[in-house]
């Protein structure tokens, strides 16, 4: 049984050669019997045109039939079999009427089996040639014992009826019948094979495509293809993600439209070479956000070795960038700590002694208001620079982290409600609050938390001298890894500059007339040590808002 035959696919392959065939027939038939005609009236002899014209017109007819059942057979297969049959049926008709066993067309029986090798396989080939065997020496035997007579186109030789000759004629134009079937037969099957193979090496390419198709797609990194002119001729999912731009708004624009880089013009220089490059820098996605880009670009080369394009992969290196950028902030604040907590240290032992001394000389008589006043500056600053530093000291030498679970919304409200009552509160300012109605239970160190609302709220009072307003929410989100209690700190006020905004977590960094710059730096710590995130957002005389990220209790 053919393996194939019940495949929608094959099913349509055997019609297309069905319909060829039919078509072959009349041509063929048209072809040689109309060479006889015209050969004939070269050369002279008789002719009988009744009996071409019959077979013509019966080839004819059997075509058109074959073309009016064809829509309504269901075994292709069984029908080309009849098909060939009749036609070996016919090519004995045209050897019959064209001069029996000297007949030249002969060789007609041979189009037919190798008809059968076009549409069948091995066994339906040398089936074939049987027929055509048995038909023609049946036909030859008639003919030598005059049960038959042919129509002779030319006189018929006396050699013709020599039995030698008969059975010599005979012989091998079945030899040539079986010869043919055999060397069809051996090519039908290499060409099956060969198509089997080459059906099984489109599966497996087309597998192998989808693949890596999917491997591009599904790659986390964004991927790019670059033709010889600098042109993007390909751009996977990751890279429409990143950038913000879809495939077909990129392909067939030059890379550096895209890719503008200002700072990277010795891109266009590398492309032209075969080595692997790094590059980074600020690339503004479709959207006009701003984001830190990485990208490695290197030689597409083919199976020689040439160079046929270029191969870009990158990745959105901005939340690598920032937490590389507060790594190096911290270590920079924990290098100042060190060292400024041992010079903290150092200075109020000579304070105390100053601030006593003073106090000593003032307990004695005789001394002038002008003097007493100074004396009074002197332990009034005193007290304060040893306020500063005993600041820094908390800043540099924390207390430990004392967990425990709080609602992070009572502790805002709370901190709101000292802040309300404190000198420090501006009643021109409007306090407003968004805050998530169920508890949202963090474990904290309370008094330090509520240190951290503490700084920021009076940063936005300070910042906001002549009114505005301080907005506080609270919300959960879902991180990679955890849930996290959001909180956002935001005001009205003058905001601050570009250039700063890297500085304000230093300490003793201040924009203010008597700030003291450890309010932030504080912040920073006590929020570092609870394993939690800060983002900052700030545009000069815009406002001022920070984020605040601390993991939620399971």
């Amino acid at each position: 049984m053919n393996t194939f035959s019940s495949t929608p696919s094959f099913d349509k392959d055997l019609l297309f050669r069905v319909k060829v065939l039919m078509f072959l027939r009349v041509a063929v038939i048209t072809l040689f019997l109309g060479s006889v005609i015209i050969f004939h009236s070269k050369i002279g002899g008789t002719l009988h045109l009744g009996s071409i014209s019959i077979l013509t017109v019966i080839t004819y007819l059997l075509t058109l039939f074959y073309a009016i059942i064809l829509p309504r057979i269901k075994n292709l297969r069984k029908f080309c079999y009849l098909q060939i049959a009749a036609d070996i049926f016919v090519e004995t008709g045209v050897i019959h009427v064209t001069g029996g066993i000297e007949s030249p067309l002969s060789f007609l029986y041979t189009l037919s089996i190798i008809s059968t090798g076009i549409i069948h396989h091995r066994p339906g080939i040398y089936f074939i040639a049987s027929i055509a065997s048995i038909c023609y020496g049946t036909f030859i035997d008639l003919e030598y014992y005059n049960l038959i007579h042919p129509i002779y186109i030319y006189p018929k030789s006396d050699i013709a009826n020599e039995a030698s000759y008969v059975f010599y004629i005979t012989f091998v134009t079945i030899c040539t019948f079986f010869l043919v079937a055999l060397l069809t037969g051996f090519l039908v099957e290499k060409l099956r094979l060969t198509k089997k193979e080459l059906s099984e090496k489109n599966g497996y390419l087309q597998e192998l495509r989808a693949f890596h198709e999917n491997v591009v797609a599904s790659m986390g990194n964004g991927l790019l293809t670059i033709s010889m002119d600098k042109n993007i001729t390909s751009f996977n999912n990751a890279a429409t993600k990143i950038t913000g731009f879809m495939f077909l708004e990129v392909k067939g624009k030059n890379f550096s439209e895209i890719f503008p880089f200002p700072e990277w013009q010795e891109i266009h220089e590398i492309m032209d070479s075969d080595l692997s490059n790094h590059f980074e820098g600020i690339f503004t996605r479709k959207d006009e956000k701003k984001i830190f880009l990485e990208m490695n670009i290197s030689a597409l080369k083919d199976e020689e070795g040439n160079i046929k394009g270029y191969i870009g992969v990158f990745q959105d290196g901005t939340e690598f960038k920032e937490m590389e950028e507060k790594v190096v902030q911290a270590e920079r604040l924990a290098a100042i700590g060190k060292v400024a907590a041992g010079i903290a240290h150092e200075i109020r032992n000579p304070l105390a002694s100053m601030s006593g001394s003073v106090q000593v000389l003032k307990q004695k008589p005789r001394l002038e208001k002008e003097s007493r006043d100074l004396m009074d500056i002197v332990v009034r600053e005193t007290d304060r620079l040893n306020n500063i530093v005993t600041r820094f000291l908390d800043y540099a030498r924390p207390h430990p982290v004392m967990l425990a679970e709080h609602d992070i919304n009572t502790l805002i409200e709370d901190t709101l409600s000292m802040l309300k009552n404190s000198p420090e509160y501006n009643q021109k300012i409007l306090v407003s609050t968004q805050l998530k109605k169920n508890p949202l239970i963090i474990k904290i160190d309370s008094q330090q938390i509520q240190q951290v609302l503490w700084n920021l709220c009076l940063n936005s009072i300070q910042a906001m001298p002549n009114g505005g307003e301080l907005r506080i929410s609270t919300k959960p989100i879902n991180g990679k890894n955890n849930r996290y209690a959001m909180i956002n700190v935001s005001d009205t006020g003058c905001g601050i500059k570009k250039e700063n905004k890297n500085s304000i977590f230093d300490p003793f960094y201040t924009t203010k007339k008597n700030g003291t710059g450890l309010g932030l730096a504080s912040v920073y710590r006590i929020i570092e040590n609870h394993k939690g995130l800060i983002k900052v957002q700030s545009k000069e005389s815009e406002g001022f808002s920070i984020t605040l990220q601390l993991p939620l209790s399971p």
